[in-house]
Order: C-alpha cells, then structure tokens, then sequence
C-alpha cells in the first residue's frame, strides 16, 4: 500500500501592519544636499567600488537605491538638527529629495510605500560589509575599511582644508543607554575598570572575580564573558557620574570615547609658565564606540595612536596621512588604569599624557634613598615639610586660595629630580638632583653651576653633600609617576591641564544642543548598528563646530574694535581721575576738591587772536567727574 500523502501546510498570512510615513521632511537645500556627497565622495572611489564589490551590487538586477544613495541619506539625516538614527529618518531624506538631486545619485523617485523596506534592506548589507571589512586601494596606499575604521576617520570628512590644526587631544568619555527590554532583573556591575577613582585596581579585580562568579550559570554571559541583561547582545552594564538628566548609578548600553582637538602650549620648563598656540576649532578628530564598562586604555590608546594630524592647508585624507599626535589631556577615569595598558604604549608612541592624579597616585613613597616620590614626581630628600603634603585646588575655593595653593606647587616644583638624558632600551632613566642642576642654591654646598635665577635655601645643620650623585631609576618606579611630563599642582599644569573641558562641549552637543544622545535616540540594538548610526552624527557636530568656528572669526575684527574702543575711554576716564586738581585765586578751592577743574582751558575758547567779529563762547562751568 502506498503512504498516504500529507496535505501541505497552509502558508501563514503575511502581517499586516500600518504604513510607514517618510513624508514629514522638508526638501534638503543645495547646500545640505551638495555637502553631504561631498562627505561620502571623501571616502574615495576606490572604497565606493570596493563597498559595490562587497555587497554585490551591480551583479544582478539592477537595484532602485545605490549604497553611496544610502550614505547620503544618512549624512542629510545628521546635518538635520534633533534627528535621531532610524530608517525612517533616512528614507524621509531620500523621498524628500528632488528629482535634480535624485538624479545626481543615479535612482529615481521611490515609491512611497516602499521607500523605507528598500532603504533598510539596502542599509543592512552596507553595515554586513562593514562590518566583515575589506581592503581598497586609495593611491598607492591599501586601506582595510571596516565600522571602526569609518567611526574614527569620517568625522574629519567634512573639514576644509583651510581649517588650522594642532597636535594636542582632549580625551573623555560619555555613556549611551540601548533601547533593548530588560530580560534580566537586578544587573550588577562587572567593567574591567573601577566604577570610581578612589578604588585602587588590585581591590577592584578581586571584587571583580567575586561578582563574575556569582553571575554565572544565573544570567546569560557573552564571548567577553560579561552578563547581557536586555535583548541587545552586544550592551554590557557600566557605571555613569551625575548629571542635570539622571543621577550617578548603574546603566546598560555603550560607551563613546571622544577625542576634540584643543590648543596647542610651549613649555620651557619654568613651572609657572605655559604659552599657549594658535586658536584652533575644537572639532571631534576621533572617536571609539565600546561596550559600557569596557576597558578604557584598550578603546583609547589605539585610536589616539592611530590618529594623524594633516600638514597645514591640507585637508584629512582616509588613508590617515600626516604626523601624529603629540599631547593628550585626560582625567583621573583613564590615569588610574595601570602603566602598561594606558600611559606606557602613548609614551611609546611619542605621545605626552597630562591628567589628574588619583588619591593612590598621590601617595608618598620612598623608592630611593636620596628621593622621594610626591604626586608622581621624584622630589629631593631634602624638600621642606610644609612643601610634603600639599591639599588639591577645591572646586570651591576662592581666587586667592587658589593661587595660594599654586604659589606652594610652583616653589616645591623647583626641589624636583630631573631626567639626566634619555631612558636606555631597558627603560632605565638617570635623574639628577635640583642642586646639581643649578635650579637651587645653598650656602652650605659646593656647586659648578647654578641659575642666575635660582633662590637661596638653607639645608639641615651638618649636611655638606646634595646627594650621592646621578642616580639610575628602574622602569617599575616611573610607574608612580605615569610618564607625568608637567609637575603636577603648578601653574604650568593648571594651564595645559583647563583646556580639557573643552571635550565636555562636544558632549553636550551629543546629549542636548544638537542631538539627544538617550535611550530613545535610536532603535537599532548591537554594535555594528549604533556604530554607523553614530559616524554620520559626528560628522553633522563637526559641521556645526565649524560654522559657529567661522562666525566667531568673522566677527573678531569687529569685537577687537569695540574692544579698543572700550578700552580707550577707561583709560581716558582714568587719566582724567588721576589728573592734578586746579586751585585759582578767586574760587577759594582747595586741591582735594571733589569737583574736576582743568588746569587750562580749551584753545578754541581762550585764544586771544579770536577774530573780533566773531563772539567768543564762555567756557562752561565745570561738572563733576562720573565715574
């Protein structure tokens, strides 16, 4: 007997759902429109046709929306203030687009109903092929094209080539919650670095290893081996510091680290002095998506390293062509982590760090007889007691105490050890002491040579010797210091230390004035998703940083003239004050007088060879002066 024949099943409905409106935005205007292909040509042509090559583009039936159509609509999206990273929002660019600029992209006008499904197909395979990367010739140089690649170096596409540059960063970080439902209650912390910077790193890892103990076999772990607590695989739990929107606690999502060119500085070595550089546009040069409580130096030190800075007149290429860079400024967030993962590779690398210092970098330590270590720095053994245990400068304290504080830092900075030639291949360093450098002076000892400008201080009863000599530090004590180049506390630092805020405004371009980098800003869950989302949004900041660059240099003519202005009738109201006070013979006035009396008279009003036919004007009666 033959089997009976199942009935196939009956195929499910497809669902039905509401349409999807991308009519709401305006037509971009030339100048958007013109910009934003300019952004995307940046890129090359040879990364365009490896991208065709990776998606298969072009291999089939010719599609209705090209990839460098797609980019476009992401890059109009971004220069859109308040727009947040959807499909729909990029769609709506493309249907809004006229059928001149449509044109320029090869497409014509979509249909609306089905605009958005052949924008997010088509969206999803460019984030697949970046995602997988591949390599494209641009010049003589290859380049692999991959989501981290496009992050750091497509917010310099929109910068001219006339803009000036500097070689010196300012590094922070800023939390993004996902949007993911919570799939496990009650997440704990479990980030490779402390959740605050009192905690020292070896209490840390063991609290650590307790807390990814206990989690496990209780919620879901990923390859990192951290705990996923919402539908978005790749957010991870890390902790935030208090804002005006929320408090200081406990989040899931990611982790921006921006890096914002700020000013450049000279140091010569006096500790109360820094000459600052150029003016430049505080533009985001860098940047590095990472799950929240990912290890900071391994998200930082690579793309800091891997940054260059263009020759002047040149605008940034893709390939990263020109010198790197030379300075970073950071807070006590990634000073605190160890040597070897953080301050050791940037200074490998030529690249200075100037931070706060932790309360574990602030401790005292003698790691040499003739030396001991204050706020990172190798001081002489015979400092002063009151120049030991110096406070930090308060958030509130007033002006004077504060320059009191720094007068102290300045003075002790003059008792430091200084490096006596170049490390070795080893990573030895010879330091000598401020006596035998000639920045100090004692009555008691016998010196070859001493700076003209060096103060004269007393030394303990019976001591004939500053030191034993030159004296070689191992590697494992410059880690106390972090490869601290600015003593710390003094003017000099105070002064390259400030412009670090400066990367706080980039932040709040990204959480309030331009965007509304929140839970809600985007739908799209995973790395590689918010990774291409967010490129283009750097890349619409910078265009609003460099337009408001442009504006402020425009009116700076302007602003030093009202400037002068101001300044010329102070001084004239002053030098009138100041004048001497008149006493005549008939107005019984003494020299203290409140009233001004000037001590002559205008020529116009007392010139005897006034002609006769025209009448004389009687001075007018003296007012008093308003100050």
């Amino acid at each position: 007997m033959s089997e009976p024949i199942t009935p196939p099943k009956p195929r499910k409905p497809p669902r039905l759902r509401a349409p999807i409106d991308v009519t709401e935005k305006r037509q971009p205007t030339g100048e958007e429109f013109t910009e934003a292909c300019a952004a995307v040509d940046w890129l090359g042509e040879g990364f365009h046709q490896g991208l065709r090559l990776a998606i298969n583009e072009g291999g089939g039936r010719p599609g209705s929306v090209p990839a460098r159509a797609v980019l476009v609509a992401w890059v109009l999206n971004a220069f859109e203030e308040g727009s947040r990273a959807e499909h729909t929002e990029a769609a709506s660019q493309l249907v809004a687009c006229s059928d001149e600029q449509l044109a320029q992209l090869s497409m014509v006008r979509l249909p609306v109903d089905r605009a958005y499904q052949r924008i997010w197909a088509k969206t999803d395979r460019v984030i697949k092929a970046l995602a997988d990367g591949f390599d494209f010739q641009d010049g003589s140089a290859t380049v692999h094209a991959d989501l981290a690649w496009l992050f750091e170096v497509f917010p310099s596409a929109v910068v001219p080539a006339d803009l000036p540059w500097s070689h010196t960063r300012s590094v922070d970080g800023t939390d993004w919650e996902t949007c993911g439902t919570f799939v496990s209650p009650d997440p704990e912390y479990d980030g490779a670095t402390p959740p605050d910077t009192d905690t020292p790193l070896e209490e840390h890892a063991k609290a650590l290893a307790k807390t990814r103990s206990r989690l496990k076999g209780k919620v879901e772990l990923g390859p990192d081996g951290r705990a996923i607590y919402t539908r978005d695989v790749d957010a991870r739990a890390g902790h935030r510091s208090a804002n005006h929107q929320h408090k200081a606690g406990l989040y899931i999502g990611y982790e921006l680290h921006l890096s914002v060119q700020i000013r450049d500085y000279a140091y010569a070595g006096k500790p109360g002095q820094l000459t600052y550089g150029p003016h430049v546009p505080n533009i985001i040069t860098s940047a590095r998506l990472v799950p929240a409580g990912a290890h900071r130096g391994h998200a930082t030190v690579p793309m800091l390293c891997a940054e260059r800075v263009p020759e002047p007149g040149k605008a940034p290429t893709p390939d990263r062509t020109g010198s790197p860079v030379k300075v970073v400024v950071w807070d006590r967030g990634y000073s605190l982590l160890a040597f070897e993962n953080a301050h050791g590779p940037l200074l490998l690398a030529g690249i200075e760090p100037i931070f706060e210092l932790t309360d574990a970098q602030r401790s005292q330590v003698q790691v040499l007889t003739d030396v001991t270590w204050h706020d990172g720095t190798p001081f002489s053994k015979y400092l002063p007691d009151h120049l030991r245990d110096l406070p930090r400068i308060g958030r509130n304290d007033s002006a004077e105490e504060r320059r009191r504080i720094q007068a102290l830092y300045d003075e002790r900075a003059r008792w430091r050890y200084s490096n006596h030639g170049r490390p070795d291949a080893d990573g030895y360093q010879r330091l000598m002491c401020p006596f035998c450098a000639g920045r100090l002076r004692a009555s008691q000892l016998t010196q070859r040579k001493v700076s003209k400008n060096a103060p004269l201080v007393t030394l303990p009863d019976g001591v004939e010797k500053c030191c034993g000599g030159v004296i070689t530090a191992a590697p494992s004590y410059f880690t106390l210091a972090q490869g601290l180049g600015l003593v710390y506390g003094t003017t000099a630092w105070t002064l390259a230390y400030g412009p670090r805020v400066l990367v706080e405004t980039a932040n709040s371009l990204l959480k309030d004035k331009y965007a509304a980098l929140t839970r809600t800003y985007s739908k799209l869950m995973g790395l590689a998703k918010r990774t291409f989302a967010l490129a283009f949004l750097l890349a619409g900041i910078n265009r609003r940083i460099i337009k408001a660059w442009r504006a402020k240099q425009a009116e700076a003519p302007a602003h030093r003239k009202r400037l002068r202005r101001h300044q010329d009738t102070l001084a004239g109201l002053v030098a009138a004050a100041n004048a001497p006070e008149a006493t005549g013979p008939d107005t019984g006035l003494t020299g203290t007088s409140t009233t001004h009396h000037p001590t002559t008279a205008p020529p116009s009003r007392t010139d005897p060879s006034t002609p006769s036919g025209k009448r004389a004007r009687k001075p007018r009666a003296s007012r008093p002066l308003r100050t």
